[in-house]
Formats: C-alpha cells, structure tokens, sequence
C-alpha cells in the first residue's frame, strides 16, 4: 500500500499519476466499500428499488452500489443517477 502523502482522485489527470497506486486504490476500496457485490450480482437485473435495499441491507449509501456497477459496465448510467452527487474541486 502506498504512503498517505501519495492522493488518488479518479477521472482527475495529474502530474506524477502512478498506475501501480491507482490499481492499489481501487483493489482497497472494493475491499472496503462493498464487499457484497457478488451477492448483488447474483440477484439478477437490477432496478433502483432493488439497490436501495441492498444498499439498507448492508449499511452503505445506494451511491457506492450503483457507482460500482456503473464502472464495472453492470449497470447502464441511467440507472440510479439522482443518488449520485457530484464534487466540484477548484484545482
């Protein structure tokens, strides 16, 4: 794992980007974000009720599900866009 002083924003280009850190970061947090996508891959097509459930399920905002599987090409980016809000940085 990389030091504290090392700072990975995805989408966001930057001079000094390491890919190895970034694969790091990533791996983390999936480990620690939601480590019960399995399960919800195994329930089938989803739809933003079903999200919302798991996500009450397992303690975790309807956001870090559907982002996940908005990345992962799971889920289309129409589905579940009003749980996602964006941060604006002033770089």
């Amino acid at each position: 794992m990389h030091g504290k002083k090392y700072v990975s924003i995805e989408n966001i280009d930057f001079y000094g980007v390491d890919l190895k850190k970034e694969e790091e970061a990533d791996a983390f947090a999936i480990k620690w974000t939601f480590t019960e996508e399995q399960e919800v891959i195994a329930a089938g097509p989803l739809t933003v009720h079903d999200i919302v459930a798991f996500a009450e399920e397992f303690n975790t905002h309807p956001a870090v599900i559907i982002g996940r599987f908005h990345h992962k090409g799971k889920l289309h980016y129409s589905i579940g866009r009003e749980f996602i809000v964006p941060i604006h940085l002033l770089i």
